[in-house]
């Protein structure tokens, strides 16, 4: 059965006790219920369609399982629309510099500690280039005000590989790295200018 067949609601019945993972087995109370994975594509849908031109994604934290736009699988050769731990996942790529500052915001959005959710750094696409992007996000909260599900849209600057940086810009953020790195107390240090995919 493949993912297009398993996800088809026509498959899901009321049975709330019914749950799917993405090779369409039922075995682990863990699993994603039927009923919930019918509200997180209605979630996912909804957000698709005032998205614009970034890729959608949105997770149901209780179960750690989402769904990924079509288009950011095929392009990025991700496992499936429909992952557990996806974040996990994504990660891989993520540029090595920004992984501990992404995993970082992922777990406190998951978490629950912020209801708004916006990170920029690099990702790696299929010719193993690494490329700026953008994620923004948000949390909705159950009745008890606990995270129940993240969504959001990545933006990813595919065009920005060989766009030369305006020197004036580049002097910007040059100096805006000196200064960063006087105050860091030894820390490493990492700028980078997203628009122009220049970075120090």
């Amino acid at each position: 059965m493949n993912t297009e067949e398993l996800y088809d609601d026509n498959q899901i019945n009321d049975d709330n006790s019914r749950c799917y993972n993405v090779q369409g087995v039922c075995n682990d109370t863990n699993e994603i219920p039927a009923v919930r994975k019918l509200q997180l594509d209605a979630f996912f849908n909804t957000l698709k369609l005032i998205s614009g031109k970034g890729y959608v994604f949105f997770a149901d934290i209780k179960y750690d399982f989402s769904r990924w736009e079509k288009e950011i699988v095929d392009n990025y050769e991700l496992p499936s629309e429909y992952m557990y731990k996806a974040g996990e996942i994504w990660e891989q790529w993520v540029h090595p510099l920004d992984r501990e500052k992404y995993s970082r915001l992922v777990q406190a959005a998951f978490n629950g500690e912020n209801d708004k959710f916006e990170l920029s750094y690099q990702v790696k696409n299929v010719n193993n280039d690494y490329v700026p992007c953008t994620c923004k996000g948000v949390i909705i909260r159950d009745q008890n005000g606990e995270p129940e599900y993240f969504g959001g849209v990545i933006y990813v600057r595919e065009d920005a590989r060989g766009m030369k940086i305006p020197e004036e810009r580049k002097k910007k953020l040059d100096s805006m790295f000196e200064a960063l790195a006087i105050i860091s107390d030894d820390s490493n240090v990492y700028l980078a200018d997203m628009h122009y995919d220049y970075c120090r």
